[in-house]
């Protein structure tokens, strides 16, 4: 008996593994790699001059105004520049500057090293030196 259950089983293995073996496997495309990280671009050099050392300074790309910030600032609606800012530079040799999405300094934070710049476009409410 033994011998009859493994005769008919092997045949039954067998036909079940068929289908698989007769399917063509194609390959698909080739993934996509991420994007890299946004990265802190080159502060253009008439617009990093633009603002006092000790300042950072930001641009609205739009009206391509300019305006250096020497002190923390809870509120930018507060000076028109709620939302507006595109492009930072910290003109400070000592502190980072941390730009952040909601009044207050809440919500998501940037920090921008001393004599780097970032693009952070139409997103930042306050800003402090941290």
């Amino acid at each position: 008996m033994r011998r009859l259950v493994l005769t008919t089983a092997l045949p039954a293995l067998a036909i079940l593994a068929l289908p698989m073996a007769a399917q063509a496997v194609e390959p698909g495309p080739t993934p996509t790699p991420p994007s890299p990280a946004p990265t802190a671009v080159q502060a253009p050099a008439a617009v990093a001059g633009a603002c006092a050392d000790g300042q950072l300074c930001i641009q609205d790309y739009e009206t391509k105004t300019t305006r250096g910030l020497k002190d923390a600032n809870a509120r930018w609606a507060d000076f028109g520049w709620g939302s507006r800012a595109d492009w930072f530079y910290n003109n400070r040799a000592s502190a980072s500057a941390c730009t952040y999405v909601h009044n207050s300094w809440g919500g998501t934070r940037h920090v921008i090293a001393p004599g780097k710049s970032d693009v952070w476009r139409n997103i930042v409410n306050s800003n402090k030196w941290c």
